[in-house]
């Protein structure tokens, strides 16, 4: 089988041309893909309700200086945290919240929690009592909520709870805040000995100013006079599960240090997410472990593989663990464990 038209040959465009070949290894692959299910080490939860209400009651500035909507806002918000698992070399799994309660549990904490032991809450702004129950349930069950800016803030009419922020969650949370602030050049942020942050950290559009309980851990505060005064990252241990509150919108380095400390682990392929270099991985039929190895750059680069590996669209071709294998400029790789 071919995806190359017939009688097309001498007119078809390059794009045409490199889904064709795409098809074709598609095929060459074969029963590697089959049953193929993305690694997820982190669940991100979405809410079209939270997105359309802060397109009206934006948080911070929108392009146009002319209108105070902002359509972007809450997908600026969603993004930092989503940016920040991939530069982690973690898998991420999207969630709509009407895919966790409607009108019900569609599904249950206890049983979302096995796939998805840590779930990034960014900018829920918009959330039912339901939702909030829910939200309670799955860290009594041992989940790792990390709540963004803005997250429990109001009902499920956009209504502002009068409830200490974040709303219904306070207690677990072991943090709230009543002062909200916009800031217009990004802020440094300094970590602590339970959460080391690179240089380049940094806080950016939103500063909420939390107060930590006596018994939770500040991980994180701003470097500036005024806000420093505050925590810019809480963390809050309830039983086996535990919230972590990031008060801002991360920059890259710092979602991904956020991330990084959320989900553990000895993945030695995360290992190779480094530069212009990105690693993502999905099961395959037979339980076997399928990676997909990007060279984001016009420079060639080298990985050490950490494991032994086959290569999916050459079966035949057995790499051991710690061969270096080259990758192109803008090359790609897909290799089976």
């Amino acid at each position: 089988m071919s995806f190359t038209a017939p009688g097309c040959r001498e007119r078809v465009g390059r794009v045409y041309q490199q889904v064709a070949a795409l098809g074709n290894e598609l095929l060459k692959a074969g029963a590697v893909v089959d049953g193929l299910v993305p690694d997820a080490g982190v669940g991100l939860l979405w809410s079209n309700a939270s997105a359309w209400a802060m397109s009206f009651e934006a948080p911070f500035a929108g392009d146009d200086p002319w209108s105070d909507r902002n359509p972007a806002a809450y997908g600026r918000i969603a993004e930092a945290f989503y940016r920040g698992a991939f530069e982690a070399g973690v898998g991420v799994r999207i969630v709509h919240d009407v895919q966790l309660v409607d009108g019900g549990d569609m599904i249950t904490p206890d049983v979302f929690v096995r796939d998805c032991p840590v779930l990034l809450v960014p900018g829920l702004y918009v959330a039912d009592d339901a939702l909030l129950d829910w939200l309670r349930r799955y860290v009594t069950a041992g989940g790792h909520l990390v709540l963004g800016p803005r997250s429990a803030f109001a009902d499920a009419d956009a209504n502002v709870r009068p409830a200490p922020k974040p709303a219904g969650l306070d207690d677990l949370a072991g943090v709230t805040y009543q002062e909200i602030s916009n800031i217009n050049d990004a802020l440094s942020v300094s970590g602590s000995a339970k959460l080391a942050l690179p240089a380049d950290a940094k806080a950016t559009l939103l500063a909420d100013a939390l107060i930590a309980s006596d018994d939770a851990d500040v991980l994180a505060r701003y470097d500036h006079p005024h806000h420093g005064k505050f925590a810019a990252i809480v963390s809050h241990g309830d039983g086996t599960g535990r919230v972590t509150t990031v008060g801002t919108v991360p920059n890259a380095a710092l979602a991904q240090a956020i991330v990084q400390w959320a989900v553990p682990g000895d993945d030695p392929w995360r290992a190779l997410n480094q530069g212009s270099t990105t690693v993502t991985s999905a099961t395959v039929s037979g339980g076997r472990r399928l990676h997909v190895v990007h060279q984001w750059s016009w420079t060639p680069k080298q990985i050490t593989l950490p494991e032994a590996v086959t290569d999916a669209l050459a079966p035949d071709v057995q790499l051991p663990a710690g061969s270096v294998v080259d990758l192109g400029p803008w090359d790609v790789k897909v290799l089976v464990s």
